[in-house]
């Protein structure tokens, strides 16, 4: 009997350690933006937008959100700054998580700074590939932005990269201030709530003949003036489903107390609704 109890707490143990790997804030962050790169497609009427937003790639912000920060976790623990990959001790955050802000500017300045001029870089290729009219076409599209979805497209994404990294910020406030906070809570509240928003604003923008077809799966597409609702419901339903099963892996690592996880979950949440006021 003992050691079906141990069999079944290493089990529950094991499948805590899965969930908060999986659910590292770098993946998670990475997953918002595919979510609003890759989640959405315009009408067939404009052929080129594709083509106009292939800049954004997904690469880079899997790059910065997830890579930077284990390149420099690695390298702290090589050089013996940190104890643990975990992080448990707020001397070791101090270290970890300069190297998630780096990462997190790297993806703002990509789609702020660099992604618009790789964009007009982008356009002079294709002119081998594509006959006048489109290409002009294209160019007018991308320089005069008179396309309302492309703009939308791109405002967004660049609000989402902003508000990560705001909160990250202030993440690193709190334990400059010997404050722990979860950062799994943190990070996930954060972009659950800001693709929330995104959504929400490119739904009520788009009109209803040009908005989303089905893509990956998931059911943004298909709701027609109906949508407020559905979309509600998807994030309510898989947003507090993927916060509540962090929050039970999180307690069962004994990684956070009951107030750091809802400190977290409080800050990732008060981040992106604040920014509706910006």
């Amino acid at each position: 009997m003992g050691e079906e109890h141990s069999s079944h707490r290493s089990k529950v143990a094991l499948l805590a350690k899965i969930v908060s790997i999986i659910t590292f804030p770098g993946f998670v962050a990475a997953a918002g933006f595919l979510l609003l790169r890759d989640g959405v497609f315009v009408s067939d009427d404009l052929l080129g937008e594709n083509v106009v937003m292939a800049h954004l790639h997904f690469s880079g912000a899997l790059f910065g959100y997830v890579l930077v920060p284990l390149f420099f976790v690695f390298f702290l623990l090589w050089q013996k700054k940190i104890d643990s990959i975990q992080m448990p001790l707020l001397s070791d955050r101090k270290w970890g998580f300069l190297g998630a802000i780096v990462g997190a500017l790297q993806v703002f300045f990509m789609t702020w700074v660099d992604a618009p001029e790789r964009a007009g870089s982008e356009l002079k290729s294709l002119s081998k590939y594509l006959d006048a009219a489109t290409l002009n076409t294209l160019k007018d599209l991308h320089s005069s932005k008179a396309d309302q979805k492309i703009g939308l497209l791109e405002h967004e994404i660049q609000t989402y990269t902003l508000v990560v990294l705001v909160a990250l910020a202030l993440m690193y406030v709190f334990v400059l201030l010997n404050r722990k906070l979860s950062i799994h809570m943190c990070a996930a509240a954060t972009v659950i709530t800001q693709s929330f928003i995104s959504m929400f604003h490119l739904y009520d923008q788009i009109p209803v003949e040009e908005q989303f077809v089905k893509s990956f799966g998931m059911p943004w597409g298909g709701w027609g003036n109906h949508w407020e609702r559905p979309l509600t419901q998807s994030f309510v339903l898989f947003g507090c489903g993927l916060l509540a099963l962090i929050y039970w892996a999180r307690r069962k690592e004994k990684a956070h107390s009951h107030e750091e996880l809802l400190g977290g979950l409080m800050l990732g949440i008060g981040v992106p609704v604040l920014g509706l006021l910006f």
